[in-house]
């Protein structure tokens, strides 16, 4: 037993179709209407049966053929060989194939096959029905057969079948090469033209570049380039040359100017032959003047004009001097000044001539720069469009040489052959015994199997445990079965307690002591999901199995709609009096435990609630085992009172009588009211409320198991040995 706990039911809302249970309850019954209704469809099947006459043809595939001149395709079909067969066996039987086999009869062949006025669609579904297309094993044949009532026009059809078919192949290769060579020729078209396009533009390519092998080493601006850069070095050395000689000849006529003269002039002066004559000349000239005064007073008048002379002599030879030298000065300074000038002035011109020659000649390389980098641009475009051209053109070698080998393939034998034709069939093959019976084997066991699973889909009632597991999610306890015969269920813990029966209730009180044991449950709450589903005698009887682990054990009747308890145990106990709830509590000396006898009819449902609620306070201090027999909890408010203050609720349907829905509708109920643990028990005693097809299905199923010597009468219904 699983106790199911949770506030959600996580079983099926509805009751699934269960195909072992509906074949265990009317797999017999049946069977046997099945085998009745075809017994009666025999002697349809031999007013209907009729001759079959069949006749057959091979085809050959062959999984490798030979290629012509090309290998390019992979001819051989070994690796998919059989997926290959099996693809041309269903295409046979297509709509098309067998619309051309069907115009290709005569006449007289078309009406020996189908009726005049029939239309083309319907006459090809009847082929479609006849054709048998299938391959031979451990050969490379398919074998075609079709079998008909009629034996006149089966031979031609299955020939004009095959004929039809490999007619199809034909068109289908045809058709893929021509696919193919439109495709080719359109590539062609559009590679031609692409190949005169860049032909053309290499043409302007070479044109421009002035080479037409379109390598660098092909480049002329490419040559000139490098020429006009070694002018251009020279030029700009040249050019720092000159700018260096003229900025120094500046700074040297500088310093030059900066530098005296005097020594230049005197030296000139000293070389003046003037000067020289004239100095010369006054000092002859001053010593005879000299001469002649001697011994003349100093106040003699020749000898102080003679003085006056030779004074202004004097004069004359330094004015003369001082002009001189200033005539020399101004002629070195002026030469000095002609001769730097001239010096600075071709220095500077040199300068600016390799200035102008280095500006010039970078001008010319960067000019020839551009048209280099140009030409070189064009020289790798026309390189590229070469490599293009040439792939081009080989690609149309390749597809022109294509296009012939296509135009070669197309006309090579197909892979499917035919390896014999169909001949007239002489004699019949069978008959249509064989359809027949199976068709009425399907119509009377079909009628039959449908009109039991509709009863079956009508039928919402727990017919094993595992419905209860469908419904509440957790299976049941061991499911519980009748008494034996002769023993009341009441009794049959003392009277039989070796039968199935009583197993059944000792397993559930094991596993309610063991949630005593594990969860200090001591209220057990015995309720039914209808009445008479036995939780009474099985609450009495669970009571009585637990005096083996306890004989504090208090059983309560809270049924107020039977007294079950109370009667089975003492017909002389005293009315409930209400002054004390424990004066109504009495001990049962045959069942060993404390009973509390039935309540007053006449006390309300809230009175008794009240009372056995101060009841279970006070009882669960004395007692180990509390077990209360309460009503169906979807009658009874009590009910659900005392499942609030129970640890376990005892849960019991009852086999082929208590409704799925219904049980989930109790189970909804009790986890709702946060019950810690439900306990669902499959019970096979008790009540049963049957419909009436289901009492008229037993009197046919007894009838039918008396007549094939079954002893027991209702072998779809027994539960005498039910167990998990």
């Amino acid at each position: 037993m699983n106790l199911t706990q949770g506030t959600n039911i996580p079983g099926k809302a509805n009751k699934p179709f269960d195909i072992f249970g509906f074949l265990a309850r009317y797999g017999v019954l049946l069977t046997v209407l099945g085998a009745f209704t075809l017994t009666m469809l025999v002697p349809f099947i031999l007013m209907l049966r009729k001759p079959n006459f069949e006749v057959s043809a091979l085809l050959k595939i062959d999984p490798v053929i030979p290629s012509l001149i090309t290998k390019t395709e992979d001819p051989s079909i070994t690796g998919f060989y059989h997926d290959f067969v099996r693809t041309q066996a269903r295409r046979i039987k297509e709509h098309d194939i067998l619309k051309q086999a069907i115009s290709r009869l005569t006449p007289e062949q078309h009406a020996a096959l189908f009726a005049s006025n029939l239309p083309v669609d319907t006459s090809i579904r009847l082929l479609q029905t006849w054709l048998q297309a299938s391959p031979v094993p451990r050969t490379h044949l398919i074998e075609l057969s079709i079998q008909s009532p009629r034996k006149e026009g089966l031979a031609p059809i299955l020939n004009r079948v095959m004929e039809a078919y490999l007619q199809s192949m034909l068109a289908e290769q045809e058709q893929k090469d021509e696919r193919r060579l439109a495709y080719l020729e359109d590539k062609i078209s559009l590679l031609q033209k692409s190949i005169g396009n860049k032909e053309q533009q290499l043409e302007n390519l070479a044109k421009a570049a002035l080479s037409s092998s379109f390598s660098e080493t092909s480049n002329v601006w490419q040559s000139r380039l490098v020429t006009l850069q070694n002018h251009y070095i020279n030029t700009s050395n040249a050019r720092i040359v000159s700018e260096n000689a003229y900025r120094f000849g500046k700074e040297a006529k500088k310093e030059l100017e900066a530098l005296s003269l005097t020594p230049l002039v005197e030296a000139g002066l000293l070389e003046n032959q003037g000067i020289a004559f004239t100095t010369s000349w006054t000092y002859q000239q001053l010593q005879e003047m000299r001469k002649s005064i001697d011994g003349v007073t100093a106040v003699n008048e020749d000898r102080k004009r003679v003085e006056k002379r030779m004074e202004a002599m004097r004069e004359y030879e330094k004015s003369l001097r001082s002009e001189t030298r200033a005539n020399i000065n101004e002629v070195v300074t002026g030469k000095r000044e002609l001769e730097l000038s001239q010096e600075l002035i071709q220095k500077r011109k040199s300068f600016d001539e390799a200035m102008a020659n280095e500006r010039q000649i970078l001008a010319e390389l960067d000019r020839t720069m551009e048209k280099s980098a140009e030409n070189s641009a064009r020289l790798l475009k026309g390189q590229g469009l070469a490599i293009e051209l040439e792939h081009d053109r080989n690609l149309l070698f390749r597809l022109d040489t294509r296009i012939h080998e296509l135009k070669i393939e197309s006309r090579a034998p197909l892979r499917v052959m035919i390896e014999s034709m169909a001949r007239p069939p002489k004699k019949p093959a069978g008959s249509n015994i064989k359809k027949l019976v199976m068709a009425c084997v399907i119509l009377s066991f079909g009628v039959v199997a449908s009109v039991f699973i509709l009863i079956e889909l009508r039928d919402n009632r727990i017919h094993s445990p595992k419905n209860v597991l469908q419904a509440l999610g957790s299976p049941p306890s061991w499911p519980i079965s009748r008494a034996p015969r002769g023993v009341p269920f009441e009794r049959v813990l003392s009277l039989a307690p070796e039968s199935v029966t009583a197993k059944a209730v000792r397993s559930l009180a094991t596993k309610l002591y063991r949630e005593q044991q594990e969860s200090q449950a001591k209220v057990f709450l015995f309720t039914s999901v209808e009445a008479g589903n036995g939780s009474s005698g099985i609450a009495e009887n669970v009571a009585s199995s637990l005096l083996g682990q306890s004989e504090r054990i208090l059983l309560i009747d809270a049924n107020l709609q039977e007294w079950d308890i109370a009667d089975l145990i003492s017909e002389a106990a005293e009315p409930f009096s209400s002054q004390s709830v424990f004066n109504a509590i009495q001990y049962d000396p045959e069942r060993g435990y404390d009973v509390l006898i039935p309540f007053i009819p006449k006390t309300s449902n809230r009175t008794i609630s009240r009372l056995l609620g101060k009841l279970l306070t006070e009882a669960r201090e004395k007692y180990d085992f509390i077990c209360i027999d309460t009503a169906p909890v979807l009658k009874s408010d009590l009910s659900e009172y005392l499942a609030v203050r129970s640890d376990v609720v005892v849960l019991i349907c009852q086999g082929d009588s208590t409704n799925y829905r219904d049980l989930r509708r109790a189970a909804e109920i009790i986890i709702r009211l946060e019950v810690p643990a439900l306990a669902p028990v499959l019970n096979w005693g008790g009540k049963k409320r049957k419909p009436k097809y289901e009492a008229y299905i037993d009197r046919v199923s007894t009838t039918i198991n008396r007549w094939l010597g079954n002893k027991t009468s209702s072998s779809h219904r027994s539960r005498g040995s039910v167990h998990e």
